[in-house]
């Protein structure tokens, strides 16, 4: 429903989820995930994500750590969204 009333195609969209049923769900629909995790998934099998990291970080504070994917992000602690639409758009 949210594609369609935004016209967006499934694989222009980037999903963050913290759980296995909701990558699933969203891989299956065609778009794009990035996985954070907690102490509640961080032992899960999260391989189909694109990209895992512990957290999005804060530039104030709690810093990230990439667990998988994001192959030449440049990334310091801090996920950016024009990093993951940069390395989205590589990919396709």
């Amino acid at each position: 429903l949210a594609l369609k009333k935004g016209g967006l195609k499934a694989e222009e969209c980037i999903v963050v989820e913290d759980s296995r049923n909701g990558l699933l769900a969203a891989k299956a629909a065609g778009m794009n995930v990035v996985v954070t995790t907690n102490h509640y998934t961080e032992k899960e099998n999260l391989r189909e994500a694109d990209i895992i990291v512990t957290c999005l970080g804060d530039p104030d504070g709690e810093k990230g750590k990439l667990k998988q994917g994001g192959e030449g992000i440049n990334y310091n602690g801090v996920l950016e969204i024009d990093q993951l639409i940069a390395y989205f758009l590589k990919r396709k």
